[in-house]
């Protein structure tokens, strides 16, 4: 298992962002969201389709360029099983900073969690708020310092919103709807941030599931109002990787994740090499890991992005970058047997 250090982790993240995204080629296809990866989903419950905001299209490089820079989206997409719709809808993102996507089943808005576009020197979070036809900037009660990469996850039993606040931070922030509150419990910062880390709620055990790039799993649960407690989970290995993806599939109690990408950095080396990118399929039951079989697999990726479809009873997956570089467009659903393509 790879290990890393606190101290070169965030040099570790900027060069797997760099340097798996050099040089694609893209398939473009009509009425699909472009190619993309590092983009967010959700599924909207109120209205049973699934949001989909921005993600990454390409590197962008000129000669005077230490670092390739990528080309951030801005755009809305929403899909209720058999067809992709844009939304006339953006916002002022610094995408490159991160964000993250939950829908708010108190007000049946989706939340996005980024840094504004005009927030330069006021490094704070913002909030913006999308009801199916736009999204608009909704007012915090609470600075809450921004980081790299939040996380942002829902409680269903309570409805209330969770922030792990990012790459560095280990606060965990609450929102029931009206306002935020910080909470009393923090998680290490090790490894918390998308898109080297995931998150989700399991229902059966109550707990928040976090798994890393590392391929560590914990179990993170509410115990008494406001603590909360680690629980030990048993270590399976579904080996480091990058870029994956994961959603907690309610009608068969089981955490589902798929793909991503072994990268390693040699010793001395600024350059990352990629091992493998995957198009392995994992399960988890609330205490093992296991890797399942389907009859059918979408092709290898990682950037991934993964929702579960609550109406249809299916997780669906879209976009990512292929094995050879190649940014994607594709749609699949999994039922539990096997992957479908849409």
């Amino acid at each position: 298992m790879i290990r890393y250090s606190t101290d070169n982790l965030f040099l570790l993240l900027i060069l797997l962002l760099v340097t798996s995204c050099q040089s694609p080629a893209v398939i473009d296809e009509r009425d699909t969201p472009t190619p993309r990866a590092f983009h967010q989903m959700t599924y909207d419950s109120a209205r049973q389709l699934i949001v989909t905001f921005g993600g990454q299209s390409g590197m962008l490089t000129t000669a005077e360029d230490e670092f390739p820079q990528a080309n951030w989206l801005n755009d809305t997409w929403t899909f209720k099983g058999d067809v992709w719709q844009q939304v006339n809808a953006s916002i002022s993102l610094r995408s490159s900073s991160g964000y993250d996507i939950a829908f708010d089943a108190n007000r049946n808005v989706t939340v996005l969690i980024g840094v504004s576009q005009e927030s330069e020197g006021n490094n704070r979070f913002a909030m913006w708020e999308f009801d199916g036809s736009g999204w608009h900037i909704a007012a915090m009660n609470e600075e809450i310092p921004a980081q790299l990469f939040p996380l942002l996850a829902i409680d269903p039993h309570q409805k209330d919103l969770f922030l792990f606040s990012g790459f560095q931070l280990s606060d965990i922030w609450q929102y029931d709807g009206q306002s935020w509150s910080l909470s009393p419990s923090h998680v290490p910062p090790l490894m918390r941030g998308s898109p080297i880390a995931q998150v989700v709620y399991f229902e059966q055990i109550e707990a928040f599931v976090f798994t890393n790039l590392t391929g560590e799993t914990e179990k993170f649960a509410p115990f008494q109002e406001e603590h909360w407690s680690f629980l030990p989970s048993r270590e399976e290995n579904i080996g480091s990787r990058f870029g994956f993806d994961m959603v907690y599939d309610t009608a068969r109690g089981v955490i589902v994740l798929f793909g991503g990408q072994r990268q390693a950095r040699p010793a001395g080396s600024l350059q990352l090499e990629v091992i493998e990118t995957l198009n392995d399929t994992w399960e988890f039951d609330g205490e093992v890991w296991y890797e399942v079989s389907p009859r059918h697999m979408p092709p290898a990726r990682y950037g991934h992005a993964m929702v579960y479809d609550e109406a249809r009873g299916v997780v669906v997956l879209f976009g990512g970058i292929a094995a050879d570089g190649t940014y994607l467009n594709d749609t699949w659903e999994y039922d539990g047997v096997t992957w479908t393509q849409k």
